[in-house]
């Protein structure tokens, strides 16, 4: 979920005041549910179905709620518009570069591919959050100089 306001129900009660949000992004199929809680002129992104089913949504929440639900598949991209996948991500490299764009990466940071299996038990176990991450071998010294 990205950006929300509260609204006051019908009746104008304070205390039956609700979280709306303005745009939601939906990788798990929660899309259902995500319709009940966008605000007016809402924007849903579905980018896919983590949760294992494909949710059937009944449209006239979209209606509605005058809300925009819009799907998202990468993959579509290089069978249909191979042509814009280089600009794609020369603007991520950019937002990045810029500091606009910051992955979550779970904590702590496993290095040595022997110790992978931390991260995977992690993961496995439904500590992480945003992306685990193995460094393959620790960072390079540099008191060692090379022999070349």
């Amino acid at each position: 979920m990205l950006t929300s306001s509260t609204v006051s129900n019908q009746s104008g009660n304070a205390a039956n005041r609700l979280l709306c949000f303005h745009a939601c992004k939906d990788p798990v199929g929660l899309t259902e549910e995500s319709t009940k809680c966008i605000a007016w002129n809402g924007r849903i992104l579905v980018i896919g179905f983590a949760g294992g089913e494909i949710p059937k949504i009944a449209v006239n929440r979209a209606l509605l709620k005058n809300c925009s639900i819009v799907g998202f598949m990468w993959g579509g991209y290089q069978a249909n518009e191979r042509e814009v996948i280089p600009g794609v991500f020369a603007d991520l490299l950019k937002l990045f570069a810029e500091g606009k764009l910051k992955p979550i990466v779970y904590q702590p940071t496993v290095v040595g591919l022997e110790n992978a299996y931390q991260a995977l038990e992690a993961v496995a176990n439904r500590k992480t959050y945003g992306k685990a991450v193995v460094k393959p071998w620790p960072p390079a010294s540099n008191t060692i100089s090379s022999k070349l």
